[in-house]
């Protein structure tokens, strides 16, 4: 049963959406959010997720259900109890056996219509032929210099890429999109024919490696959370010594931290000793609530990359049952996000940071 209006749109826009009428009717709800052009866009988007932790679980998840054409798992690691705590795709016969075979199957019972794949080659030989495939590769939970090399990879083929971490209940992803271009209404408020007035934007990112290069976070406020300082520092200071490993000791962090996270010309004053001790402790441990929140918010950003030409705004429909106090982050526009985000569970609160000036570049369409 198809209702009226995908009926109609069925008919006046078959050419124009490309969608099946399965699809019309699986997304039916979605396509009246954003429309059919911009689901047409997400159908035909290809992502690679390297890694799956709670995190990865959770991200995933919102972007099989939003429709994305085809979704690629590599991970190398086997189930184990941690991951009965966070992933729910997996049981505990699988412990022991590859992480993205034991998944794939419930996630691909999520949504039928699109193509799930796995891999489980290590992060060392994923190669430039892998990447050039795809519109985005998202890493979760792998080493900060891993991660890294493998954006440097993907930027030299064209593909933009998310890393992500987890540190208990703080979730934190850094983007690099490149050269981004996205149409979105006139904030002059300028009325064409009875519709908002289209311009179109493009939002060039700094590479990941010059962002954390950074010698100071600027934008702080004084009200920033100190798991939230903590967090950042860890991945600077990771990306800094070009660690393999996540071995770091609390005062070589605090040290880094000190320089970099600046509050009016002074070391931030929530920046603490203890804050540090508390992430090192967590790093890469996922918190339901945490991965849950923080990764609306990534499924978001994801879903900006396919469908990034479109007419109409891309916000995860997930998002809206995200607590208020994530505020500032969903905006329900499809300009992305400046470069990091970061989501402190303990406070409830998420932040937006540019980490070396997203410069935008605006003209009328």
């Amino acid at each position: 049963y198809f209702s009226p209006f995908i009926l109609r749109l069925m008919a006046t826009n078959s050419e124009q959406t490309q969608l099946s009428a399965e699809e019309a009717a699986v997304y039916d709800r979605q396509i009246r959010l954003w429309g059919a052009e911009a689901q047409t866009r997400i159908s035909k988007g290809k992502v690679l997720f390297v890694g799956l932790p709670g995190l990865a679980v959770e991200v995933i998840k919102n972007v099989v259900l939003a429709g994305v054409g085809e979704v690629c798992i590599l991970d190398w690691l086997n189930v184990g109890y941690e991951d009965l705590a966070s992933n729910f795709c997996v049981t505990p016969e699988d412990v022991g056996k590859n992480r993205a075979i034991s998944s794939a199957e419930k996630l691909r019972e999520l949504n039928p219509l699109i193509r799930l794949t796995v891999e489980t080659r290590p992060i060392s030989e994923v190669d430039s032929a892998l990447l050039s495939y795809y519109d985005l590769v998202v890493t979760f939970d792998v080493s900060v210099w891993q991660a890294v090399q493998l954006s440097s990879s993907a930027r030299a083929v064209s593909t933009k890429s998310i890393i992500c971490f987890s540190f208990g209940q703080v979730v934190a992803s850094i983007a690099d999109f490149q050269a981004h271009t996205y149409v979105s209404d006139s904030e002059q408020a300028v009325v064409v024919d009875g519709e908002p007035e289209k311009v179109q934007t493009c939002d060039t990112f700094k590479p990941i490696e010059e962002a954390l290069a950074t010698h100071c976070v600027e934008g702080l406020k004084r009200n920033e959370t100190s798991l939230s300082l903590a967090a950042i520092a860890a991945i600077v200071h990771d990306f800094a010594k070009k660690a393999e490993s996540d071995l770091a000791s609390v005062s070589s962090i605090f040290e880094i931290g000190k320089s970099l996270l600046q509050f009016k010309s002074a070391p931030h004053p929530r920046f603490t000793e203890d804050a540090i001790a508390k992430v090192v402790s967590m790093r890469r441990v996922s918190y339901n609530p945490s991965c849950a929140a923080g990764g609306c918010i990534i499924s978001q950003e994801v879903l900006k990359v396919p469908s990034s030409s479109s007419f109409f705004c891309v916000p995860h429909p997930s998002c809206s049952y995200v607590h208020d106090c994530i505020g500032q982050c969903i905006s329900g526009k499809d300009k992305p996000l400046p470069n990091l985000f970061i989501f402190d569970g303990v406070a409830q609160s998420g932040r937006v940071i540019d980490l070396g000036g997203m410069r935008s570049v605006t003209k009328l369409s």
